[in-house]
């Protein structure tokens, strides 16, 4: 693309169109988008539940008009067990691509107009290449998510590119070096391979690697190369295009029909990515370039945006219908609502931000326990109002939860999993302060997702993954000394609360490491087991430190302990869903349906409850 441009300027200077570059830009990469796009809306309309099929529709209206990272940056990171679902991620790039395209030549523009010379083109990619790095080393540590799929941070790849088109013609490396340049180029291309794993932040200073490995193979330009100049590397770089953007559809769906563990089916998707690629490039890319060359111009671009149109209006109307019910079973359909089916009054009760708390009551008017915690907390209230209530019409239930942080005195969230507005150590020191205060004598449950915070995430059913708390120095691993100091300030806390009311503290829920609703949902569509489950040894396992706190908790001042897995674990395995309904709304928080399986453990609060000093 620099290339072009720089002699399009050299040609025209001033004159030089830019709306020819973007038509262009449009003729060669939207059809093959176009069909794809159409293709998975197709294919959806059989395959996926409502829910699933309404994200599709989302995801294809995004990237047909190339902000597709925008939403993706707001959603999850890209190696994130989520990510799999999501059958157009690998567009983000695509809309990055765009607005680079859109931006970059009416900079050369701008600097060809103030001094027109190949020089200053080049000292201004280098200028904001070297703006665009240091943002990208600055941001990743403290939100790779964000540097990972925003212009800003990403440009300067693409800048390097540029130099890359500038400086070749200049021939800047000596025959005899080129070699040498080739080679080292091609071994940063592997470390950047072999080094890098999945949990590591990027881009930042590791993207350096293949960035740089690329420029230096480009720059040596060795065409009798036997590494770049093999005949079936340059068949995939001629159909690079289209192989990129039918591999991930691949991807996504031996994830979404659970076959991502086996090797056959791994390397039959490799086999269609390149089959599908090949037609595409022949069918699409060049037919549509063939076809349209019969045409004026304009006209062979008004066909492809009334195509592209088209396809953006069927998917609105995806959106507008919500995935289309009726399209399906109704069991799936049933299955995949479930994921819909949480707190009605979540956004109103559940802080995520700040430190103070709306202070919601549930259930009756008259005050009986205190719920804290965060979101499994949250998920859970509505069945303890629901059991209180049962036991007394006037028992009403406080909720003070907070958004991903635990019940821990001096806890402080891990810089750079949460936003900066997160303020769970400020929230939890308040909180423990008006219990101080508040409510004396008023029993306390405690509900929270501890692993996550000792361990890290477990969507792969493994403790994997960086632990999301600290008590004053970030910790970067589960070490024996960090899961000690965990589990202490679990039961001193406890305990401290317990000097003025009653405690309970709920054993965790289980982990179910994927999406329930959609697993069981897909499952009635594709057939195969209709659960989610894990081993109960597993749970066992990852729980192990935790249960242990808690029995200490209970011997060492009397903290009575609340066990949900009588009600969700049953033959030696804790359960997603039971007959055939989910009993998550996502992997690990119940639902309105799956939690009220857990009445029975706190409705004995309710009966021995001792009530309010105001009532007696």
């Amino acid at each position: 693309m620099t290339h072009l441009i720089c002699q399009g300027l050299k040609k025209s200077g001033r004159n030089y169109s830019i709306a020819k570059f973007y038509m262009a830009r449009v003729r060669r990469i939207m059809p093959a988008l176009i069909v794809m796009c159409i293709f998975l809306l197709v294919m959806g309309w059989w395959m996926l539940p409502p829910p699933d099929y309404k994200r599709l529709g989302d995801h294809v209206a995004l990237s047909l008009i190339f902000i597709s990272n925008f939403k993706y940056l707001n959603e999850s990171g890209y190696f994130d067990a989520e990510a799999h679902e999501k059958w157009l991620l690998h567009t983000w790039s695509l809309s990055v691509e765009w607005q680079f395209y859109l931006l970059f030549p009416l900079l050369l523009l701008l600097v060809w107009r103030i001094r027109p010379r190949i020089s200053s083109l080049k000292i201004a990619i280098i200028f904001f290449g070297l703006l665009s790095l240091m943002y990208c080393l600055y941001k990743t540590p403290l939100d790779s998510t964000h540097a990972f799929y925003l212009l800003n941070s990403r440009a300067w790849e693409m800048l390097a590119g540029g130099l890359c088109a500038i400086y070749k013609s200049e021939g800047i490396i000596l025959p005899r070096r080129k070699a040498i340049a080739e080679s080292a180029g091609f071994l940063l291309l592997v470390g950047s391979l072999v080094f890098t794993h999945a949990s590591d932040p990027w881009p930042g200073w590791r993207a350096l690697l293949p960035v740089l490995g690329s420029v230096l193979i480009l720059l040596a330009n060795a065409k009798a190369s036997p590494l770049t100049s093999i005949k079936p590397l340059q068949w995939l770089g001629d159909r690079s295009y289209s192989i990129y953007l039918w591999h991930w559809p691949f991807v996504v769906g031996i994830y979404y029909c659970g076959w991502h563990h086996q090797l056959g089916v791994q390397c039959a998707g490799l086999v269609l990515t390149l089959i599908l690629g090949m037609a595409s490039y022949r069918w699409v890319e060049q037919g549509s370039r063939h076809y349209l060359s019969h045409f004026p111009e304009k006209y062979g671009l008004r066909v492809i945006l009334a195509v592209a149109g088209l396809t953006f209006t069927g998917a609105g109307v995806v959106i507008w219908e919500k995935g289309w019910s009726g399209r399906i079973d109704s069991r799936s359909e049933l299955a995949a609502a479930e994921a819909m089916n949480k707190n009605p009054r979540y956004k109103q009760c559940h802080t995520e931000a700040g430190i103070s708390s709306p202070d919601c009551m549930y259930g009756g008017s008259q005050l009986r326990a205190i719920v804290l915690g965060d979101s499994h907390a949250n998920a859970v209230i509505t069945a303890v109002a629901d059991a209180a209530t049962t036991v007394d019409k006037s028992a009403g239930v406080l909720e003070w939860t907070y958004s991903a942080c635990p019940v821990l005195q001096g806890v402080q969230i891990n810089f750079g999993l949460l936003p900066q507005s997160h303020q769970c150590g400020n929230y939890i020191s308040a909180l423990l302060e008006r219990l101080k205060y508040e409510h004396l004598g008023v029993p306390v449950i405690i509900i929270n997702r501890w692993a996550q915070y000792a361990y890290g995430r477990n969507e792969s059913l493994k403790e994997v993954g960086q632990p999301w708390v600290n008590f004053g120095q970030t910790a970067d691993e589960a070490t024996p000394e960090f899961l000690t100091e965990f589990t202490s300030r679990m039961i001193t806390t406890a305990c401290e609360i317990g000097k003025t009311r009653k405690v309970y503290m709920v054993k965790p829920i289980p982990e179910m490491g994927m999406n329930v609703p959609q697993k069981v949902a897909r499952s009635f569509i594709w057939g195969g087991e209709v659960d989610v489950k894990i081993p109960l040894p597993d749970y066992m396992k990852r729980q192990d430190r935790i249960l242990d706190a808690l029995n200490r908790a209970h011997s060492e001042c009397g903290i009575e302990i609340l066990d949900p897995l009588p009600y969700l674990c049953w033959d030696q395995f804790c359960h997603g869903a039971w007959m055939g309904r989910p009993l998550y709304h996502d992997d690990d928080h119940l639902s309105e349906y799956g939690n009220r399986r857990l009445k029975p453990i706190f409705a004995p609060i309710f009966q021995s409850v001792v009530k309010s000093p105001s009532e007696k």
